[in-house]
Protein backbone atom coordinates (compact mmCIF):
# COMPACT_ATOMS: atom_id res chain seq x y z
CA UNK A 1 0.00 0.00 0.00
CA UNK A 2 2.66 2.53 1.03
CA UNK A 3 4.52 1.68 -2.30
CA UNK A 4 1.64 2.33 -4.12
CA UNK A 5 1.11 5.56 -2.57
CA UNK A 6 4.75 6.45 -2.87
CA UNK A 7 4.54 5.98 -7.03
CA UNK A 8 1.00 8.20 -6.85
CA UNK A 9 2.94 10.83 -4.88
CA UNK A 10 5.87 10.31 -7.75
CA UNK A 11 5.73 13.30 -10.61
CA UNK A 12 7.78 10.94 -12.84
CA UNK A 13 5.56 8.45 -12.67
CA UNK A 14 2.91 10.49 -14.20
CA UNK A 15 5.01 11.96 -16.78
CA UNK A 16 6.17 8.35 -18.06
CA UNK A 17 2.48 7.42 -18.13
CA UNK A 18 1.83 10.85 -20.08
CA UNK A 19 4.34 10.15 -22.98
CA UNK A 20 3.23 6.49 -23.36
CA UNK A 21 -0.11 7.81 -23.78
CA UNK A 22 0.41 10.06 -26.63
CA UNK A 23 2.36 7.24 -28.14
CA UNK A 24 -0.47 4.72 -27.93
CA UNK A 25 -3.29 6.78 -28.57
CA UNK A 26 -3.31 7.21 -32.15
CA UNK A 27 -3.47 2.94 -32.03
CA UNK A 28 -6.32 2.79 -29.89
CA UNK A 29 -8.02 4.98 -32.05
CA UNK A 30 -7.48 3.76 -35.13
CA UNK A 31 -8.50 0.15 -33.87
CA UNK A 32 -11.73 1.23 -32.34
CA UNK A 33 -12.28 2.78 -36.11
CA UNK A 34 -11.06 -0.22 -37.52
CA UNK A 35 -13.30 -3.09 -35.29
CA UNK A 36 -16.36 -0.78 -35.35
CA UNK A 37 -19.61 -2.90 -36.20
CA UNK A 38 -20.36 0.42 -38.47
CA UNK A 39 -16.61 0.42 -40.42
CA UNK A 40 -16.60 0.73 -43.69
CA UNK A 41 -13.28 1.00 -46.26
CA UNK A 42 -12.24 4.20 -46.78
CA UNK A 43 -12.20 4.91 -43.34
CA UNK A 44 -9.30 2.50 -43.38
CA UNK A 45 -7.73 4.55 -45.92
CA UNK A 46 -8.13 7.47 -43.81
CA UNK A 47 -7.10 6.61 -40.68
CA UNK A 48 -4.26 4.57 -42.32
CA UNK A 49 -3.02 8.59 -43.39
CA UNK A 50 -3.57 9.79 -40.08
CA UNK A 51 -1.28 6.88 -38.12
CA UNK A 52 1.50 7.46 -40.55
CA UNK A 53 0.96 11.42 -40.49
CA UNK A 54 0.96 11.36 -36.98
CA UNK A 55 3.94 9.29 -36.02
CA UNK A 56 6.33 10.58 -39.54
CA UNK A 57 5.89 14.36 -37.36
CA UNK A 58 7.20 12.89 -33.75
CA UNK A 59 10.90 14.42 -33.63
CA UNK A 60 11.82 13.52 -30.06
CA UNK A 61 14.84 10.84 -29.97
CA UNK A 62 12.89 8.78 -27.31
CA UNK A 63 10.48 8.17 -29.53
CA UNK A 64 12.31 6.68 -32.26
CA UNK A 65 12.25 3.33 -31.99
CA UNK A 66 8.37 3.60 -31.03
CA UNK A 67 8.43 5.31 -34.58
CA UNK A 68 10.50 3.37 -36.60
CA UNK A 69 8.47 0.53 -35.65
CA UNK A 70 4.76 1.86 -35.92
CA UNK A 71 5.62 3.10 -39.17
CA UNK A 72 7.49 -0.21 -40.73
CA UNK A 73 3.91 -1.73 -39.61
CA UNK A 74 1.53 0.32 -41.42
CA UNK A 75 4.14 -0.17 -44.27
CA UNK A 76 4.02 -3.50 -44.14
CA UNK A 77 0.02 -3.82 -43.30
CA UNK A 78 -0.51 -1.72 -46.53
CA UNK A 79 1.69 -3.37 -48.48
CA UNK A 80 -0.04 -6.62 -48.24
CA UNK A 81 -3.43 -5.35 -48.63
CA UNK A 82 -5.71 -5.12 -51.94
CA UNK A 83 -4.82 -1.14 -52.23
CA UNK A 84 -6.86 -0.31 -55.45
CA UNK A 85 -10.12 -1.38 -53.59
CA UNK A 86 -9.61 0.98 -50.56
CA UNK A 87 -8.64 3.58 -52.49
CA UNK A 88 -11.58 3.44 -54.88
CA UNK A 89 -14.01 3.10 -51.87
CA UNK A 90 -12.15 6.77 -50.92
CA UNK A 91 -13.22 7.93 -54.14
CA UNK A 92 -16.56 6.52 -54.61
CA UNK A 93 -17.51 7.86 -51.37
CA UNK A 94 -19.10 11.98 -51.95
CA UNK A 95 -17.88 13.30 -48.71
CA UNK A 96 -14.38 12.16 -49.72
CA UNK A 97 -14.08 12.07 -53.87
CA UNK A 98 -10.38 12.30 -54.78
CA UNK A 99 -10.11 15.50 -52.61
CA UNK A 100 -7.61 13.70 -49.82
CA UNK A 101 -4.78 12.57 -52.18
CA UNK A 102 -2.21 14.22 -53.76
CA UNK A 103 -1.52 14.93 -57.16
CA UNK A 104 -0.30 11.32 -58.74
CA UNK A 105 -1.07 9.52 -62.06
CA UNK A 106 -3.39 6.97 -60.30
CA UNK A 107 -6.07 9.81 -59.36
CA UNK A 108 -5.66 11.51 -62.84
CA UNK A 109 -9.13 11.35 -65.38
CA UNK A 110 -6.94 8.39 -67.02
CA UNK A 111 -6.26 6.79 -63.85
CA UNK A 112 -9.43 6.47 -62.13
CA UNK A 113 -10.92 4.97 -65.77
CA UNK A 114 -8.23 2.38 -65.46
CA UNK A 115 -8.81 1.86 -61.84
CA UNK A 116 -12.21 1.55 -61.98
CA UNK A 117 -12.19 -0.71 -65.35
CA UNK A 118 -10.00 -2.78 -63.60
CA UNK A 119 -12.58 -3.37 -60.29
CA UNK A 120 -15.48 -3.52 -62.72
CA UNK A 121 -13.16 -6.55 -64.10
CA UNK A 122 -12.33 -7.81 -61.12
CA UNK A 123 -16.04 -7.86 -59.42
CA UNK A 124 -18.01 -8.70 -62.35
CA UNK A 125 -16.03 -11.12 -64.94
CA UNK A 126 -16.40 -8.99 -67.65
CA UNK A 127 -14.62 -5.84 -69.44
CA UNK A 128 -16.27 -2.86 -68.76
CA UNK A 129 -19.19 -0.84 -70.12
CA UNK A 130 -18.88 2.38 -71.67
CA UNK A 131 -21.29 3.69 -69.62
CA UNK A 132 -19.13 3.59 -66.74
CA UNK A 133 -16.59 5.99 -67.47
CA UNK A 134 -19.72 8.56 -68.99
CA UNK A 135 -20.97 7.96 -65.52
CA UNK A 136 -17.54 8.45 -63.87
CA UNK A 137 -16.46 11.74 -65.52
CA UNK A 138 -19.80 12.70 -64.57
CA UNK A 139 -19.67 12.29 -61.03
CA UNK A 140 -16.11 13.72 -60.56
CA UNK A 141 -17.53 16.86 -63.05
CA UNK A 142 -20.95 17.03 -60.98
CA UNK A 143 -22.50 16.86 -64.60
CA UNK A 144 -25.15 15.12 -65.56
CA UNK A 145 -27.18 13.04 -63.74
CA UNK A 146 -24.45 14.01 -60.65
CA UNK A 147 -25.27 17.92 -61.34
CA UNK A 148 -27.16 18.18 -57.71
CA UNK A 149 -25.01 15.33 -55.98
CA UNK A 150 -22.85 18.02 -54.08
CA UNK A 151 -26.21 19.80 -53.24
CA UNK A 152 -27.59 17.05 -51.85
CA UNK A 153 -25.01 15.96 -49.89
CA UNK A 154 -24.65 19.18 -48.45
CA UNK A 155 -28.52 19.42 -47.90
CA UNK A 156 -27.93 15.85 -46.35
CA UNK A 157 -25.14 16.81 -43.71
CA UNK A 158 -26.69 19.59 -42.67
CA UNK A 159 -30.16 17.90 -41.79
CA UNK A 160 -27.80 14.46 -40.18
CA UNK A 161 -26.16 17.12 -37.68
CA UNK A 162 -28.85 18.89 -36.26
CA UNK A 163 -30.92 15.34 -35.88
CA UNK A 164 -27.74 14.01 -34.79
CA UNK A 165 -28.53 10.61 -37.21
CA UNK A 166 -25.68 8.96 -38.72
CA UNK A 167 -24.51 9.66 -42.52
CA UNK A 168 -24.59 6.76 -44.92
CA UNK A 169 -22.86 7.49 -48.33
CA UNK A 170 -25.02 4.94 -49.91
CA UNK A 171 -27.96 7.35 -49.46
CA UNK A 172 -26.56 9.62 -51.64
CA UNK A 173 -25.90 7.52 -54.18
CA UNK A 174 -29.65 6.17 -54.27
CA UNK A 175 -31.04 9.82 -54.58
CA UNK A 176 -28.81 10.07 -58.04
CA UNK A 177 -30.75 7.46 -59.03
CA UNK A 178 -34.17 7.47 -61.62
CA UNK A 179 -36.73 6.03 -59.86
CA UNK A 180 -37.87 2.64 -61.19
CA UNK A 181 -34.75 1.79 -63.42
CA UNK A 182 -32.06 0.09 -63.48
CA UNK A 183 -28.84 1.28 -61.34
CA UNK A 184 -26.08 2.17 -63.56
CA UNK A 185 -22.34 1.09 -64.01
CA UNK A 186 -20.75 3.48 -61.36
CA UNK A 187 -24.17 2.79 -58.96
CA UNK A 188 -23.10 -0.44 -58.67
CA UNK A 189 -19.61 -0.55 -58.25
CA UNK A 190 -19.93 2.15 -56.17
CA UNK A 191 -22.99 0.38 -53.70
CA UNK A 192 -20.19 -2.39 -54.41
CA UNK A 193 -16.96 -0.94 -52.73
CA UNK A 194 -19.46 1.17 -49.58
CA UNK A 195 -20.86 -1.86 -48.88
CA UNK A 196 -17.36 -3.77 -47.71
CA UNK A 197 -16.79 -5.01 -44.02
CA UNK A 198 -13.24 -4.49 -43.58
CA UNK A 199 -13.38 -6.48 -40.74
CA UNK A 200 -15.04 -9.80 -39.01
CA UNK A 201 -16.44 -7.97 -35.93
CA UNK A 202 -20.46 -8.27 -36.73
CA UNK A 203 -18.94 -11.83 -37.75
CA UNK A 204 -17.83 -12.81 -34.06
CA UNK A 205 -20.39 -11.02 -32.18
CA UNK A 206 -22.87 -13.18 -34.32
CA UNK A 207 -21.51 -16.26 -33.73
CA UNK A 208 -20.88 -15.45 -29.64
CA UNK A 209 -24.79 -14.54 -30.06
CA UNK A 210 -25.47 -17.74 -31.80
CA UNK A 211 -23.18 -19.33 -28.34
CA UNK A 212 -25.46 -17.49 -26.36
CA UNK A 213 -28.83 -18.94 -27.75
CA UNK A 214 -27.92 -22.23 -28.61
CA UNK A 215 -27.03 -24.26 -25.50
CA UNK A 216 -26.79 -27.68 -23.96
CA UNK A 217 -30.28 -26.96 -22.37
CA UNK A 218 -31.73 -25.42 -25.32
CA UNK A 219 -30.55 -27.72 -28.58
CA UNK A 220 -33.96 -28.33 -30.01
CA UNK A 221 -33.98 -25.43 -31.56
CA UNK A 222 -34.62 -25.37 -35.62
CA UNK A 223 -32.35 -23.16 -37.55
CA UNK A 224 -34.97 -20.90 -38.74
CA UNK A 225 -35.70 -20.07 -35.63
CA UNK A 226 -31.94 -19.53 -33.78
CA UNK A 227 -31.67 -16.75 -37.04
CA UNK A 228 -34.70 -15.14 -36.05
CA UNK A 229 -34.16 -15.26 -32.08
CA UNK A 230 -30.26 -13.91 -32.79
CA UNK A 231 -31.35 -10.86 -35.47
CA UNK A 232 -33.61 -10.31 -32.58
CA UNK A 233 -30.98 -9.74 -30.41
CA UNK A 234 -28.70 -8.04 -32.29
CA UNK A 235 -31.50 -5.53 -33.30
CA UNK A 236 -32.52 -5.11 -29.72
CA UNK A 237 -28.50 -4.31 -28.49
CA UNK A 238 -28.38 -1.91 -31.77
CA UNK A 239 -31.48 -0.16 -30.75
CA UNK A 240 -30.06 -0.11 -26.97
CA UNK A 241 -26.49 1.55 -28.22
CA UNK A 242 -28.42 4.57 -30.37
CA UNK A 243 -30.47 4.98 -27.16
CA UNK A 244 -27.44 5.14 -25.22
CA UNK A 245 -25.85 7.46 -27.64
CA UNK A 246 -28.70 9.99 -28.12
CA UNK A 247 -29.12 10.25 -24.53
CA UNK A 248 -25.16 10.90 -23.57
CA UNK A 249 -25.57 13.45 -26.99
CA UNK A 250 -28.36 15.29 -24.72
CA UNK A 251 -26.84 15.04 -21.24
CA UNK A 252 -23.31 17.08 -23.01
CA UNK A 253 -25.55 19.61 -25.28
CA UNK A 254 -27.49 20.58 -21.75
CA UNK A 255 -23.97 21.33 -20.07
CA UNK A 256 -22.87 23.40 -22.79
CA UNK A 257 -20.64 20.81 -23.42
CA UNK A 258 -18.66 20.32 -27.15
CA UNK A 259 -17.05 17.18 -26.93
CA UNK A 260 -18.43 14.29 -28.70
CA UNK A 261 -19.96 11.27 -26.62
CA UNK A 262 -18.31 8.54 -25.23
CA UNK A 263 -19.84 6.61 -27.76
CA UNK A 264 -18.88 8.31 -31.21
CA UNK A 265 -15.96 6.99 -33.45
CA UNK A 266 -16.36 10.16 -35.38
CA UNK A 267 -12.60 10.33 -36.94
CA UNK A 268 -10.69 13.54 -35.97
CA UNK A 269 -9.77 16.08 -38.25
CA UNK A 270 -6.46 15.86 -38.85
CA UNK A 271 -7.02 12.80 -40.98
CA UNK A 272 -7.89 14.66 -43.82
CA UNK A 273 -4.36 16.32 -43.87
CA UNK A 274 -2.51 12.99 -43.48
CA UNK A 275 -0.39 10.98 -45.51
CA UNK A 276 -0.40 7.48 -46.41
CA UNK A 277 2.30 5.20 -46.50
CA UNK A 278 4.06 5.22 -49.59
CA UNK A 279 3.41 1.03 -51.25
CA UNK A 280 3.23 -0.30 -54.64
CA UNK A 281 2.83 3.51 -55.99
CA UNK A 282 -0.89 4.12 -54.72
CA UNK A 283 -2.16 7.46 -53.81
CA UNK A 284 -0.72 9.49 -50.85
CA UNK A 285 -2.60 11.69 -48.42
CA UNK A 286 -1.34 15.63 -48.47
CA UNK A 287 0.83 16.34 -46.11
CA UNK A 288 -0.43 19.25 -43.44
Amino acid sequence: METAIVTIRNATFWHVMAWWKNLLEPIALMTSIHQAAHAQPEHVVISFGFLYFWYSKLSDDLNTPVQRAVLESAECQWANCDQEVFIAAVIANPFYGVAPFNKISLTTRAGLVALFGRLWLQFYKENALTELFTDLEGYLTSSGDFAYMNMYKNSFLAHSEATHTPVDALDIWSASLHPSTEPRPLHKIARCLLSICPNSASCKQLFSVFGGILTKWHNQLSMENLTHLAELKLLKCKHANVIEEKSVEGDASSCGSNQQPATSKKIPPEMGQAQLPGAKGSGRLPEA
